[in-house]
Order: structure tokens, then C-alpha cells, then sequence
């Protein structure tokens, strides 16, 4: 079968498997209630991002059992991602199973033979990765657009810039995703990806950016989740300075202030979010391609801008809700 008819074929085929996901799911009761950290406002599917994985099941047998030790990885990370959408899992549980996934993407890349200290900042900010993709799943579309702007971008940089995997990897990733979308980027969603959802995403792109950044040895490709990085950063900052507990539920982020202060809409901002990494990876790869100015300068213009426009935003919200009157009906 011809690439064209077999993609096409293989989207029809997880468009059908979600769909027996959704049954399954409401049988088990497997459904993401609102908590104070979330935004929507009724029980909806949870842990239907469990179609990545199953993409990447497809692509691992297919491919004779490449990649293993990603697929190691992320076995481990899916099963106790999915357990934490059905039971909680201690926060113990959750960062152990990051940190095994972790290690089995280094050795996937080939990066066990640096220096410890260089491994460490590696497995640092890979956790936190996970982390913060975790943490700003938080409304309808903003995991599946983020997600498929940075996976997209990876396959152009696959396919025109430097080869960094098997193609057919990252475009089983994006069907899955594509998949997911028709069902959560919607004003009410039917389903939401879920812990598994948004860390197996994060799983895929840290494992792509980890190798590109070996194959190039410019650390520029880091700045592909400059957007979400920014959010998720600066909100654990301006937690502590509220002397907040940064390991509770929040609403703090960036997006969140927008979806539940000022009441913009969900898909408005997660394609917002979106075009934005857009524009920044735009950037990154002109400047790769054709201009080569210095990487260091690139990126602290990147972050100045994105970080100074988080800072004014979120202060202008923060003074409007102190400004607003106070109604004992909303919380």
C-alpha cells in the first residue's frame, strides 16, 4: 500500500479505536472531574491520549521493534500516566516512572557516555518537561495544538534541515494527535488527553529536541517549547513570591488567568499559544537556515520578549481582579 492510502488508512483506524476508547472509558468510568485546578465545568473522557501510544505500538511493531529503548521509556511513563487519569498515583510514583523514561531516552540518543553533571542538567530538564506539558493541560485544545505546532516543526526539521529519526515516528504521532483534536478541541469536549495525553506528547518531543540538539550541538532547538517554557517558569516564580505551595492545584497560569478571569475562549487562547510557538520556531529556523546570527543573542531576545510579555500581562489581569468587585457567589 502506498504511503498516501496507508496514513489515510491508519487515521481511519485510531478514528475507530478512540471511538471504542470512549465506550470503554464510560463503562469504567474513566472521567476527568473539574477540580480547582481545572477549567472546564463538567465530568468529561479522560486519558483518551492513550491513542499516542497506540500510534506508536502500531509504528513499533511495524518497524520490527526500532527504537526500543524509547519505546521502553514510554511504556513505563504511558502505564503509570494512565493509572494517574483512572487512581492517583503518589507523586513519588509519577517521578520515578519520569525518571526511568528519562534514562531509557538517553540511552536512545546516545547521550550516557557525557559528562554526569552534563546527564543530570539532561534529566533535569527533561522531567520538568513532562512536568510542565502535565501542568498546562488545563483547557480545551491547548496540549493537542501545542503539540502538534512542536511536533510538526520537528518533522520540517526531520525532513529539510537535519535528520533526527524514522519519519514515520513522528507522523503516526501527529495522525494520533490530529485524532485527539476532532474530539477536544471543541467549546465542550468530548474527551480530554489526559496525564497520559499530555506526557506522552512531551515524551516524543523532548526524545526528538534531546537528539536534534546532539546531531547539531546547538542548544537553540531547546527554545521550540520557548512558549510553554516561559508560562510554566515564570508562574513557579511568581508562585514562590506569593509564598504559594507550587506542588498544589492552581489556576496560575498565564492561559488559565485568561480562560477564568477575563472569560476569553478556551480554543481562542490554545491557538494563540500556538501561533505564537509558530512565529518563535519561524525565527529559530530562519535564523538556522539563512541568517546564522548568534544562537545566544537569538534566544535571549526570544525569552526577553516572551518573558517581559508574560510579566505585563499577568500584572495588568492581577490589578483588574484586585479593581473588580467582589461577588460571593464566585470563588
Amino acid at each position: 500500500m502506498s504511503g498516501f492510502w496507508w496514513y489515510l488508512l491508519l487515521f481511519l483506524i485510531l478514528l475507530l479505536l478512540i471511538n471504542l476508547y470512549f465506550r470503554l472509558a464510560k463503562w469504567f468510568r474513566i472521567v476527568d472531574e473539574p477540580n480547582e485546578r481545572s477549567s472546564h465545568q463538567h465530568p468529561t473522557i479522560g486519558g483518551a491520549g492513550v491513542i499516542i501510544y497506540i500510534s506508536w505500538l502500531i509504528f513499533f511493531l511495524q518497524s520490527g521493534i526500532s527504537f526500543s529503548w524509547f519505546f521502553l521509556g514510554a511504556t513505563i511513563i504511558a502505564i503509570v500516566s494512565f493509572l494517574d487519569d483512572i487512581i492517583h498515583v503518589p507523586t513519588i510514583g509519577r517521578i520515578l516512572a519520569h525518571l526511568i523514561g528519562v534514562l531509557c531516552l538517553l540511552m536512545q540518543i546516545g547521550a550516557m557516555s557525557m559528562d554526569y553533571w552534563v546527564i543530570l542538567i539532561y534529566i533535569i530538564m527533561m522531567i520538568g518537561t513532562l512536568n510542565a506539558f502535565n501542568f498546562m493541560d488545563g483547557i480545551n485544545g491547548i496540549t493537542g495544538i501545542y503539540s502538534l505546532v512542536t511536533v510538526a516543526t520537528l518533522w520540517y526539521i526531520n525532513q529539510n534541515v537535519e535528520f533526527i529519526i524514522n519519519t514515520d515516528l513522528i507522523l503516526y504521532t501527529l495522525l494520533s494527535l490530529s485524532v485527539l483534536g476532532i474530539y477536544n478541541f471543541r467549546n465542550t469536549a468530548i474527551c480530554f488527553p489526559g496525564d497520559i495525553g499530555s506526557v506522552a506528547a512531551a515524551f516524543l518531543i523532548i526524545f526528538l529536541i534531546g537528539k536534534l540538539i546532539l546531531s547539531t550541538g546547538n542548544y537553540i532547538f531547546i527554545l521550540l517549547l520557548a512558549v510553554y517554557g516561559v508560562d510554566s517558569v515564570l508562574t513557579i516564580i511568581h508562585r514562590l513570591m506569593k509564598k504559594e505551595n507550587i506542588f498544589r492545584a492552581h489556576r496560575s497560569h498565564l492561559y488559565q488567568y485568561y480562560a477564568n478571569i477575563v472569560g476569553a475562549n478556551h480554543l481562542k487562547i490554545s491557538l494563540v499559544y500556538g501561533l505564537i510557538q509558530v512565529f518563535t520556531n519561524f525565527v529559530i529556523l530562519y535564523n538556522y537556515q539563512f541568517l546564522q546570527l548568534n544562537s545566544y543573542l537569538i534566544a535571549t531576545l526570544i525569552l526577553s520578549i516572551l518573558g517581559i510579555s508574560y510579566i505585563y500581562l499577568k500584572y495588568t489581569l492581577e490589578q483588574r481582579l484586585r479593581q473588580a468587585p467582589q461577588n460571593p457567589n464566585n470563588n
